[in-house]
């Protein structure tokens, strides 16, 4: 795991990052589907879900990327760079739910991190949150994924949301 997590940070150093960025690796031979990304501040509510948009599939040993340059310490909800483009998201509370465009939630998230994700992989749902870091991965047949969050020093103050599955 220490290798691929080396090659993925190889790979993200050669990039210029927003101030918060997502990314997926799968780097399994299997096609792995994100059914949910899930942020919200203090990990409690509000939060926004990518749920209405529906699922994104990530292809065996392809990546996905949420990026938005554009906003200090905010999620990147609007990622124009993203393949598929998450236009719609929804605004969850302790009470309701309703949906909103991506430039709303994008406007809304100031101050919104990464919760979790969940995912299907062959056949089997599963969801990665903020704890399941090397000593507590996800263990699934044919598979293991893990989280990791980078924050360079101030003044940079970026901040890398990584999931890897591998």
């Amino acid at each position: 795991m220490k290798k691929i997590y080396l090659i993925c940070m190889i790979f993200v150093g050669v990039f210029a990052y927003a101030q918060k960025t997502f990314e997926f690796y799968n780097t399994t031979g299997q096609s792995v589907i994100i059914t949910n990304l899930v942020a919200d501040s203090a990990n409690n509510f509000p939060e926004i879900h990518s749920l209405p948009f529906g699922p994104i599939t990530v292809a065996p040993f392809s990546s996905y990327t949420l990026q938005n340059t554009a906003r200090l310490y905010t999620f990147p909800f609007d990622s124009p760079a993203s393949s598929p483009y998450i236009n719609i998201w929804q605004m969850v509370t302790s009470s309701s739910s309703w949906n909103i465009t991506t430039l709303d939630a994008w406007l809304t998230g100031h101050h919104f991190d990464f919760s979790r994700m969940t995912f299907s992989i062959g056949g089997n749902s599963y969801t990665i949150n903020t704890t399941n870091t090397m000593s507590s991965p996800v263990i699934g047949p044919g598979f293991t994924a893990e989280y990791d969050e980078y924050t360079a020093p101030a003044p940079s103050n970026v901040v890398i949301y990584t999931v890897v599955i591998y």
